[in-house]
């Protein structure tokens, strides 16, 4: 058990909810607090994907077409703190899907408008625009719905472009794409993806794809691997020598050893729809010692993978339930905060487990 208390974060689609669950022990989950509410004035209408770090959790909310700021210094009873709305300009906010902050900007994948938008979030209050880049065609954008950014780059996986998209952000007001590359014949929608240590891991629908990103402006495919039990690949973490895939079609936890990039193999899978492992779209993960972390939205549950022998993955325990008490219907988005993190390097994913990646 963690000496400080370990909370998910957990992006509630049907519940228009931002839920926060109390992981400190993974044997015994329980419910800490929520926050619920389309429109105004809380902005949560369809909350997919959460971004938490400090005192805050950012998340999208699809249909409210925003990015909401929700204070979770007193985990119990989460406040609204800010929104931004919009979709078109001049916010370019229609139906976002992935946020990643870094430093005082938050990056979103905005699915409606193929694009990525910045917004300046140095006052969590009052959230402001500061930049955009649209577009299928020349900029690689459409159908976008993953972001990570590190250094002066931000990499996005580009669903309906079927590639790794790569956009020069050193000027946040101004931009630009800097390169994108597919994963070869087959590969499509590209959904989830993790930067570590010179490389990208992106989840296709049948494949996760390892492309050497040394430089950013020249990216090459470094290897992949096809397997059913990668189907429906929708996020991917990767610590140490394995990449955690959670497979939405495939009900799926899978574990591939990433020690040769070149040559990346099948070490272990969970699955199961209901009980007892809870993985019917198994749709967002983190990884934390000993754990994995999985929503699964057809189960409405967060589901505690032990991965301590990544051949043969078992279940630990479940939370579970739509509305109340556990506020989990539809759960999609998940972060983390006060995580373990030996292991992971110097990598960030999409569920960024310690500020100090940033």
């Amino acid at each position: 058990m963690a000496a400080n208390p370990v909370y998910a974060y957990v992006a509630a689609y049907n519940d228009d909810a931002l839920t926060i669950i109390d992981i400190s022990d993974p044997a015994a989950p329980t419910f800490k607090g929520s926050i619920q509410g389309a429109g105004s004035p809380n902005y949560l209408n369809y909350a997919v994907e959460v971004f938490a770090i400090g005192d805050y959790a950012y998340v999208t909310a699809l249909l409210d077409n925003a990015l909401t700021i929700i204070d979770i210094s007193d985990p119990a009873t989460p406040t609204f703190k800010g929104s931004i709305q919009g979709a078109g300009a001049p916010n370019y906010l229609s139906q976002p899907r992935g946020v990643f902050v870094k430093g005082i900007y938050a990056y979103l994948a905005v699915h409606a408008e193929d694009a990525l938008t910045i917004i300046d979030i140095s006052n969590p209050a009052s959230p402001t625009f500061k930049g955009s880049i649209q577009g299928a065609g020349p900029n690689r954008l459409d159908g976008v719905r993953a972001v990570v950014v590190v250094g002066d780059y931000a990499y996005l996986a580009a669903g309906e472009e079927h590639m790794l998209t790569i956009i020069d952000v050193s000027d946040p007001a101004a931009p630009a794409h800097a390169a994108s590359i597919g994963a070869g014949a087959g590969a499509a929608n590209p959904f989830g993806l993790c930067v570590l240590g010179g490389y990208a891991y992106v989840a296709f629908d049948d494949r996760l794809a390892i492309f050497d990103i040394s430089s950013p402006t020249s990216p090459s495919l470094k290897g992949s691997i096809v397997d059913a039990r990668l189907n429906g690949g929708e996020d991917v973490v990767v610590v140490g020598d394995y990449a955690y895939v959670a497979a939405f079609t495939a009900d799926a936890l899978t574990i591939i050893d990433v020690s040769d990039p070149a040559s990346p193999a099948y070490e272990g899978s969970i699955s199961g729809v209901g009980s007892p492992n809870y993985l019917n779209g198994a749709i967002r993960l983190f990884v934390a010692g000993a754990y994995a972390y999985v929503t699964s939205l057809y189960d409405d549950a967060l589901s505690i993978i032990d991965i301590s022998t990544p051949a043969s993955p078992t279940l630990e325990a479940v939370i579970r339930g739509a509305g109340s008490p556990n506020y989990l219907n539809g759960p999609w988005g998940l972060s983390a905060l006060n995580v373990p993190v030996e292991g992971v390097g110097g990598g960030v994913a999409h569920q960024l487990l310690n500020a100090a990646f940033i």
